[in-house]
């Protein structure tokens, strides 16, 4: 179920980014045959959610930055809460847009108080786990 998704989500980000149908297509096809897809969609471990949380985070940043609507952070937080659970190597894959939302006049929306407030909700999640096993 989690690879299902993470094989669509591809093909959403091509046509978020502007592309028609072949690209959409390709997008699609070209993740459902990357090693990575097939590798962890045939074991029910870590990496099938890792994966996924991968997937989601990049589609929510790229309609983060070209809607520019700030209800996105909330889904960026909660994905970024919900991938600590699982590894805690989506911290490596942040340092990618965390440093470009830093570089251009996307930070504008970080200055906000209501963007910070929002990507807490990923530091919720990441004290849920701790919380509920002691």
């Amino acid at each position: 179920m989690a690879q299902s998704i993470a094989l669509i989500k591809p093909g959403l980000i091509a046509r978020n980014l502007g592309g028609h149908r072949g690209a959409v297509l390709v997008a699609a096809a070209a993740a459902a045959i990357a090693p990575i897809s097939i590798g962890a969609s045939s074991l029910f471990q870590y990496v099938s959610f890792d994966y996924l949380c991968f997937v989601l985070l990049a589609y929510f940043v790229t309609r983060l930055i070209r809607s520019g609507d700030q209800r996105w952070w909330i889904a960026v937080g909660v994905v970024i809460g919900l991938a600590l659970q699982t590894k805690y190597t989506v911290v490596f894959f942040i340092a990618g847009p965390g440093c470009g939302i830093f570089f251009t006049p996307l930070r504008a929306q970080l200055a906000s108080g209501r963007s910070c407030r929002r990507l807490r909700l990923s530091r919720f999640h990441r004290a849920s786990p701790s919380v509920s096993s002691s």
